[in-house]
Parts: structure tokens; sequence; C-alpha cells
């Protein structure tokens, strides 16, 4: 037996279906919102689900796409069964979330059962409307019925006894009973007809047309007012325009009762025309009908006349309430479908709006980041500029120093004695000197010159190392730089010689703690860069003590699968509050700083998928930084220990 879950939170829609297919043949369950109905999939998993859209905590938009986004549901077929949109806006909205077909409210019972029949692939044949299926109709419509079937069943018995006076009665009634079943024929077919318009005050004005039709009087007034109106909207036949506008002067008065509380006036003979505003037109009998529905929307229509051959009976009150119940659904469904409407282009243009914040607020943190990255960079070529200008000043020094004056003195002594060179350096006494003077100028070059190739190669690691910093920047939208195979220590070489003369002159002495340690594949210069701004780091937390005993230690450690790079110092140290802010942007406890270091250092350590903590037993108790590597970066990682050792 196939099965159906209908899911809808009006329970008259719900009773429908649930008899309908119940009749056919279907496996039935029920549930109120979308919610309810992915617990029931989950638990029953149907063949079809026929869903409303407009529902509480989940509506069948949502519950929809959340079903067809799992594929263990995908075969499940899925009608949209709405009244609130118009049939095209529902087949783009079933066609946009995966919904296999659209009924609109109401549809006729066959075909419902044509449809669900061809989506399961069914005998349409077999599941067609049952003969004894009782359609949902309003209960006055029930009871008119019940009178007709039992008079039917009166008149037949009578004919048998051939009792002709009763049956002339019955005759009569029953003729009578089968005029206003035509009537409420008409007007279900007049609400099938309405469901398809769009404008809800075209809806109050055939409504109110077809009651007069209906239900024939001399006078006729028709009023709306929904729960967001702040005038009703009132139709009015044989009646001066403003016979309304006080009428609640008088609260006893029938028009001051119909509109404001629920129910039904018949007054067939003798009416009080103080019942009535004071301008109405004479009138003897009066029926009106109020009604308030569960969204807070006040309807009411009365029929007055003067005629004394016609007289309202019950069967017209029946037909003014179910003409009024029905034409209220219709009108609240409709503002609802202008009201969604309007929300809806309201939210495509916050969309549209929210859309360009998106993409301003993408384009202002691209381009943040790119300040905060440039400022980064800046900050550690400053770093490396500050080596490079105490290098630049060693050479000077050293260059300064060189007596080259003495020596092209010592060459034009010796071209004004070139022709007795021999005898000029053996006896005379100027010439004597130079010789000595020769060895050691030689030996001041020799000197100089060992140590201006160690400045100078010093400064060509820094300035290759400035240069990939701003390579780095440069490409770093793009790809970052290769990594390579190197041994940790020499990166710690580097970074050591890069701010070496900084120490010497801070009077930082530098303790290495070095073990040997397997080779890594990493980006070597974003590693100096790190460990630069962490000795410079050190030494600027030296200088804030006052002791003579500076010191900074370097020290490696090995791991399962990495390399710990362990500097501390025994400087100002950190305090315990500030140990949650000291990798932020911006963080900085030093009144010349700007908080870039330490956060790019953290930053290129997790680039690198390494990580770096910092520990320090408080104020005056200095710090230690620990930088932990992996032998190899994240995307690299499937290479084994021997291939980088």
């Amino acid at each position: 037996m196939p099965s159906v879950l209908v899911v809808d939170d009006r329970p008259v829609n719900v009773q429908f279906l649930n008899d309908l297919l119940g009749y056919a043949g279907y496996h039935v369950t029920t549930a109120g919102d979308g919610v309810k109905a992915m617990a029931m999939v989950k638990e029953q998993q149907p063949d079809l689900i026929i869903t409303d859209i407009l529902m509480p905590n989940m509506d069948g938009i949502a519950f929809t796409e959340l079903l067809r986004a799992n594929q263990k549901y995908k075969h499940i077929k899925i009608i949209f069964y709405s009244a609130t949109y118009k049939i095209s806006d529902v087949k783009k909205l079933a066609s946009n979330c995966g919904a296999d077909a659209v009924l609109p409210k109401p549809t006729e019972p066959r075909i419902i059962l044509d449809t669900v029949a061809n989506l399961l692939g069914n005998d349409i044949e077999k599941l067609s409307t049952p003969t004894n299926f009782p359609q949902k109709i309003p209960s006055s419509v029930k009871s008119t019925l019940a009178d007709l079937d039992a008079l039917s069943e009166m008149r037949l018995a009578h004919i048998a006894a051939n009792d002709i006076g009763i049956n002339v009665e019955a005759e009569k009634r029953i003729e009578s009973l089968l005029h206003t079943n035509g009537q409420f024929a008409a007007i279900l077919d007049l609400f099938m007809e309405l469901a398809s318009l769009d404008d809800a005050d075209t809806i109050q004005q055939i409504i109110f047309e077809a009651a007069m039709k209906i239900i024939p009087s001399s006078y006729a007034a028709f009023s709306v007012i929904g729960q967001n109106d702040t005038a009703p909207k009132l139709l009015l036949h044989n009646l001066p325009k403003n016979i309304f506008a006080r009428y609640e002067d008088n609260p006893s008065g029938l028009i001051s009762r119909l509109s404001k509380q629920s129910g039904s006036y018949l007054i067939k003979d003798k009416l009080c025309m103080s019942d009535l505003p004071s301008d109405h037109p004479p009138a003897s009998k009066f029926l009106g009908v109020s009604i308030k529905s569960q969204q807070s929307t006040v309807g009411w229509i009365y029929f007055a006349t003067d005629n004394d051959d016609h007289v309202f009976s019950e069967s017209d009150t029946r037909l003014a309430e179910t003409l009024l119940s029905g034409g209220l659904v219709l009108y609240e469904n409709k503002e609802l479908q202008e009201l969604v409407r309007a929300h809806s282009v309201k939210l495509q243009v916050e969309i549209s709006n929210s859309k360009k914040i998106s993409r301003d607020l993408l384009e202002a943190s691209r381009l943040i980041g790119k300040t905060e990255a440039t400022t980064e960079v800046l900050h550690d070529v400053g770093n490396v500029l500050n080596s490079v200008n105490v290098s630049t000043k060693v050479t000077t020094d050293i260059v300064a120093r060189t007596n080259f004056s003495g020596l092209s003195k010592a060459v034009a002594m010796l071209r004004d004695n070139e022709k007795n060179l021999d005898n000029y350096v053996t006896n005379d006494p100027k010439g004597k000197l130079i010789l000595g003077y020769l060895e050691d100028l030689s030996q001041d070059f020799i000197n100089n010159k060992s140590h201006l190739n160690s400045e100078l190669d010093g400064l060509q690691d820094t300035i290759d190392h400035m240069k990939k910093i701003v390579e780095l920047q440069q490409d770093y939208s793009k790809t970052s730089s290769l990594p390579e195979i190197i041994n940790i220590n020499e990166i710690i070489d580097i970074s050591l010689r890069i701010n070496d003369d900084a120490l010497g002159r801070h009077g930082v002495k530098v303790i290495r703690e070095l073990t040997d340690t397997p080779a890594i594949l990493i980006d070597k210069h974003k590693t100096v860069q790190i460990l630069v701004n962490l000795i410079v780091n050190a030494k600027q937390a030296c200088d804030r003590v006052n002791r003579h005993d500076k010191q900074l230690v370097i020290a490696t450690l090995n791991t399962t699968g990495g390399i710990i790079v362990k500097v501390s110092d025994n400087g100002g140290g950190i305090n315990a509050e500030n140990m949650t802010k000291l990798f932020n942007h911006g963080f900085t406890t030093r009144k010349e700083g700007h908080g870039f270091g330490l956060h790019s250092c953290a930053t290129s350590s997790k680039q690198l998928g390494g990580t770096l903590t910092a520990s320090s037993d408080g104020a005056e108790k200095g710090a230690t930084f620990e930088l932990e590597l992996p032998l190899a970066p994240p995307s690299h990682i499937e290479l084994n220990c021997s291939q980088v050792s």
C-alpha cells in the first residue's frame, strides 16, 4: 500500500486529504509543519509528500530543500499544495527547490488522485475518486443535504403507501431543498473560480454581487476590515454613500453589533428602524451575518427589504454564512499573497543591497589584509635594515682606518730614489723605515680584508633575506615561495648573524644549545623571518631591565615528526594578563611598538604548518618562545623522514 505524508497547518485541509487519499487506498500520515514532517520522514520514509508552503516553524520550501539535500530521501515524490501564490509562482518555486508537482487550493478530488497516481505509477482508474466519498463542505450545507436525504426517504415511503397528501408536502419541501442545494453548488463553483484571482478587492466585489443574486433584497451592505486595515472596505446596494459614517453612535444598533461580534441576525417581520442608521431607507425584514476569522479579519454582510411578499429564511442564513466565511478565507489568502509579494520585493532589494555590502566588505577586508601584510613586511624589512646599517657602518669604519695616505707617500719616496733603490732602503734612515711600514700595512690590509669579507658575507645574507621578504609581499596573493631542504641550525645561524652586531652593542650574550637535528623541508626565508623577529623581541626585552648579565638562549629539540626551536631571554618578562593577547594584531607593551612582529610570527608559523607559543613566570623574569615546526609542510607531509634527513 503506497504511503502519503500530508503536511499542512490547517486542520480542514489535512482532514480533506486524509479522507480522500484514505478512501482511495493510500496509507496516510499527517504533520502540521516542516519540523514535525522531517521527523516523520526519518521514521517512516513515505512514498509521496503533499505539503503546504506557508507553515510555522519550517515552511514547505525549506522542508523540500532539506529533503532534496539528503541522498537518502531524493526518491520521495513531493507535491506543493497551496492557495497563497499564483500557480505560475508556485511552479517556479517547485522547480527551484525540487518539488515534482503543484496543486492549487482548492482542486477537484479527481485531479488530486490522478496527480498522486501518476507520480507513484499507480493504476489511475483503480484509484479514481470513490463514489461514496463525502466532499468536505460547510456544516450548513451538510445540514441541508441531510434534510434532503431524510425527506427523500420519506417521499419514497409515502409513495409506496399511496399517501398522496403527505407526498405533495414532501414534494414541495424536496423542491425547495433541491433549489437550496443548487445554490450551495453554485457557491462552491464560485469559490473555485475566485481562487484563481489575485486582487482581494475584486474578490469582495464578486462575492457581494453573487450574494445579491442568491438572496434577493431591496438593500444590502458588505464590509471587510483586515488585521492591518485602518478603515473598513464597504460595498453598498441601494444605500446612501455615507450611511455608516456614524453607526458607532448607536452601540446597540444592528450594524454596531455586526461589526463587533460574530453571529447571525434574522428578523422576518416588524424590524425596528431605530436599530438601523437614521438615514437608512424603510425596511421591515433584516438578515445579517458577522464572522471574525482566526487571522483577525472581520466581515459582515446584511440584507434588508420592505417587500411584504418576501421573507428571509433559515436557508438564506446558511447561504449568507457560507458566502461570507468562504469569501473571508479567499480575501485573507489574497491579502496574505499581496503581503508576501510586497515582502518578497523588499527582500529582493535587501538581498541586492546585502550583496553590494558584502562585496564592499570583501574589498575592504582585502585592502585591510594588504595593509596588514604590507605593515608586517615593513616591520620585517626594518629589522633587517638595522643589521644592514650596522654592517655598512662597520665596513665604513674599517675603510676609514686604513692608512691609504701613508701608502701613497711611501710609493712617492721609492719613486724618487728608484735609481739607487738598494742603497736607499739599506742605508738611508728614511728608506730603511719603508719596508717595515709596508710590512705593517700589509698585515693591516690582511686583517681588514678578513673583517670586511665577514661583514660583506653577513651583509649579503641580510640583503638576500630582505629581497626575499619583498618578493614574498609581491607574491603573497599568488603562490608562496617553494620550500627547500635545509638544516634548522643553518637557519638559526643566518638569523643570529643578521642580529649579531645589534646584540653585541646592547651587551646581550648569545648562548647556543643546538642539538643534531634532521634536515627539514621548509620555506627558508619565512622561517628566518620568524626567528629574526623572536631574536629582536628578546633583545628588546633585555633592554627593558637593568642588569649586566643580559642573555639570549637559543636551543633546538627533536620531537616526533618535527623540531622545536626555543628562544629564551632573561629580560622584562610577560604579565599573566597579557599572555592571551600576546599574538593579537596591534597588541604591544612598548611605547614605540606597533604590535605587528609577534602577530606576523604566529601567522607565518601556521602557514608553515607549525605553532608558536610563549611562556613566562611574570614581570622581570624573562620569557621563552617555542616555535614547533614539522619535518615537512602540510602539502608535502607524505614525504617520509628519510627523504628530508
